[in-house]
């Protein structure tokens, strides 16, 4: 995670975009706003409205913005990643090992033989073959 704060582009084109982006959607955000309530939209619309004039006129002027809405976002899909990684495991592998158990299936042969003198599986020896070697996937 560290890297990628590193690998943060923080040129002045990156910058006018960034400003610009920002500023449209908070103009957006206030234009909508101002269909429902016209007093609340005017705090989105100023800082949308700097937001475009530093992207044109100043763009490092925005560069502490974007390194913490950059910071911000690297953090939260993380976070989200981890998440919606966990949520996605549990809901795909929870099922199968209650069906596996219902029905008695161990995928993973861990009980102790104690009168087993070795765990090795022999396998039936395959003729060798050098085209077994290409395209192995």
């Amino acid at each position: 995670m560290l890297e990628e704060f590193k690998n943060i582009k923080s040129s002045k084109d990156e910058l006018r975009k960034f400003g610009l982006t920002i500023g449209i959607v908070l103009l957006l955000i206030a234009l909508f706003i101002f269909t429902f309530k016209a007093s609340l939209s005017i705090v989105l619309v100023a800082p949308g409205l700097l937001f475009i004039m530093f992207a044109f006129t100043a763009p490092i002027i925005l560069l502490p913005f974007q390194k913490f809405w950059m910071a911000l976002a690297i953090v939260l899909g993380w976070l989200s990643t981890r998440i919606i990684l966990s949520i996605i495991f549990y809901l795909m592998l929870t099922p199968i090992r209650i069906i596996a158990r219902i029905f008695g299936k161990e995928f993973l042969d861990l009980k102790i033989d104690r009168n087993a003198k070795s765990y090795w599986r022999y396998r039936s020896q395959k003729e060798f073959n050098p085209l077994d070697y290409e395209k192995q996937f």
